[in-house]
């Protein structure tokens, strides 16, 4: 019975992160590409690898609510399986920056967590990429904010708040 409790609260979990991210790629704002599909809901952790005490970033594979705790199963770039104790789940924003590269056709993704450049030439500021409210936000040199999808253009991921906290 438990296994179907787990089961049944993934999907919830699942179903909820659908109807928050759909409703903000619903394609109303410049630049968006139509709804998200269910497989585009991804999220990425930041976490300590227990056998030597160093973090590293991979992809989740999994989400598991366990008697109110919540787990995580990831592989990193070697294919290791980790099941982190600690960790910092990060998620993707359904967008891709504008940098096309042999690794990255159709650009980078762009997480919560990331740090861009966005619109205003290389001098300008790194700036951080967070959700609040049900969207996605990028943080502006005054302290404001300003949605995600509307800075698209011309957008760069130049790293994340956790391996490189130097750039903010």
């Amino acid at each position: 019975m438990q296994n179907i409790k787990s089961v049944e609260k993934l999907r919830i979990f699942k179903s909820v992160l659908r109807l928050i991210t759909c409703s903000f790629h619903s394609g109303r704002f410049s630049g968006c590409e139509g709804e998200m599909k269910m497989n585009d809901i991804k999220f990425r952790a930041w976490f300590e690898v227990i056998i030597d005490g160093t973090w590293k970033m991979a992809d989740v594979r999994d989400i598991i609510w366990n008697r109110g705790m919540i787990v995580i199963d990831v592989f990193d770039d070697n294919k290791l399986f980790y099941q982190p104790l600690d960790f910092k789940l990060m998620q993707f924003s359904g967008f891709h920056d504008s940098k096309r590269t042999k690794k990255y056709p159709k650009g980078q993704e762009i997480f919560d967590g990331d740090i861009v450049f966005w619109g205003k030439g290389d001098n300008a500021p790194a700036e951080r990429v967070f959700k609040a409210d049900g969207a996605f936000w990028v943080t502006c040199e005054d302290g404001d904010r300003i949605l995600l999808a509307e800075v698209l253009k011309g957008i760069k991921v130049i790293g994340n708040i956790y391996e490189n906290p130097e750039l903010i």
